[in-house]
């Protein structure tokens, strides 16, 4: 196969299995199938490759688990790009916090979430992909050198299943200022004080 363009990390994924290439040189990423026919030989689409423009200097890639979507850590542009890999078109960008270098994603609710981090900020974003919206940046002591994720699904993995529920989780003691919206009936802190 030809050569791409400064490639510096890659990602293989299961489900469709495609490898999907961050080139950091290029500012793309590379799309390659790499599946098997029936007998565990190379398929008749074998070496297929698409070639994404991303941002400027991607210098990682997460795909996630049903390979719908990729997302790349832009480290010059400071952003990261959401790639649906169906068509192979970018599907929007993101501001980060930092000039990030490292980009991972869980599957441990009903949507997932991707963490990107920048060795240069103590800032990690983290992102809803059922949304594709940056949730929250989260301050850490020091700066964030890399982040690594365990496969996890809704059914394995960490056995806290309450916490992964879609607007669980969230801080109880919010001002009065800041507290969602009533629901119900109930405003959103009392319900939140009687969750588990």
């Amino acid at each position: 196969m030809a050569a791409t363009a400064g490639p510096v990390y890659a990602e293989y994924n299961q489900a469709t299995a495609q490898l999907v290439v961050a080139d950091y040189e290029g500012a793309t990423i590379s799309v390659i199938d790499v599946s098997e026919d029936e007998y565990g030989n190379d398929s008749q689409t074998f070496g297929t490759t698409y070639t994404i423009p991303v941002g400027k200097n991607p210098a990682a890639v997460t795909v996630l688990a049903d390979g719908s979507r990729a997302y790349t850590a832009n480290q010059t542009d400071e952003t990261v790009t959401i790639v649906t890999l169906s068509s192979h078109t970018v599907e929007k960008t993101l501001p980060t916090t930092g000039h990030p270098r490292t980009v991972v994603s869980t599957q441990n609710s009903q949507f997932g979430k991707i963490y990107v981090a920048s060795p240069d900020s103590p800032y990690l974003t983290i992102v809803r992909t059922d949304l594709d919206i940056v949730d929250t940046t989260v301050l850490v002591e020091g700066n964030i050198v890399d982040v690594r994720a365990t496969t996890q699904s809704g059914f394995s993995g960490n056995a806290n299943v309450s916490s992964r529920r879609p607007g669980y989780g969230q801080p109880c003691y919010l001002p009065p200022s800041v507290e969602p919206a009533p629901t119900g009936g109930a405003t959103y802190l009392e319900t939140c004080r009687t969750l588990p």
